[in-house]
């Protein structure tokens, strides 16, 4: 036998353990995870972060069979990042980020809007808690007003209603301040609040977190993400999860 066939029958041997490997730790986290209290978040840019892409993490690549309607793509709902990860480790919780950059509350004709995505998902298995968040790019296209889901306020009317057909403990974030939209937020999250209200579902307002955007000492204090005045840097995103993690204990 020659040395370069002995060296290729090697190879494959190690290549064959190490998918031997991978496929057993995946196979124990999933059990593993199968106890776990279940968790939907969905949201936008802010509630999807930045993902980091660990292969030795279950379900890693199924965010890619969600976007392209692949088999299983339900599990797709995973990512690394931000409040969500965070919430979902200090919690325990089996957790699924559904978090969309852009969207919007409202039905602006893209795939992505956050009442679309809440009809699609919240009764997609039983979770446990789902948790909404949004509103800071309805401002941004003047959203606000209207009779129907084009509009935000009606469709926060419609997610609050889905949210509460559903079984689960369910939750609304509205957003902190930005440097862009200070005054805005004044009027729309008071809106928001009262639609919450209105159908029974528990807030977390925001606006009333240590996590300020609005003001240049905020900025300096907690970062953005370049100098847009709008996305977290991780240090904001641990204030947040911890303002959600004791506004969760509350329920």
């Amino acid at each position: 036998m020659s040395r370069k066939t002995s060296l290729g029958k090697r190879c494959k041997r190690i290549a064959a353990w190490l998918v031997a490997a991978y496929v057993l730790v995946n196979v124990w986290t999933y059990v593993q995870d199968m106890g776990k209290p279940t968790i939907l978040f969905v949201g936008d840019s802010v509630t999807d972060a930045k993902i980091e892409y660990k292969l030795w993490k279950p379900y890693s690549l199924y965010r890619y069979c969600y976007a392209w309607k692949l088999p299983f793509y339900h599990e797709a709902l995973y990512a690394h990042g931000g409040w969500c990860r965070l919430v979902g480790e200090r919690k325990g919780f089996n957790w699924y980020n559904a978090g969309s950059g852009g969207a919007t509350l409202a039905d602006n004709g893209q795939s992505n809007a956050i009442v679309k995505r809440v009809k699609e998902l919240a009764h997609l298995k039983d979770f446990d808690y789902i948790i909404v968040s949004g509103g800071i790019n309805d401002l941004k296209y003047n959203h606000w007003m209207g009779d129907d889901n084009t509009s935000s306020i009606q469709a926060l009317r419609e997610i609050c209603a889905t949210l509460k057909g559903t079984k689960s403990k369910v939750g609304f974030i509205i957003p902190y301040y930005t440097g862009r939209y200070v005054e805005d937020m004044h009027r729309y999250g008071d809106m928001m609040r009262s639609v919450c209200e209105e159908y029974g579902v528990p807030f977390l307002d925001q606006r009333e977190s240590a996590v300020r955007l609005d003001t240049k000492e905020g900025v300096r204090k907690y970062g953005v993400a370049g100098v847009d005045w709008l996305h977290c840097n991780e240090d904001a995103y641990q204030i947040l999860a911890d303002d959600i993690c004791r506004w969760m204990d509350e329920w």
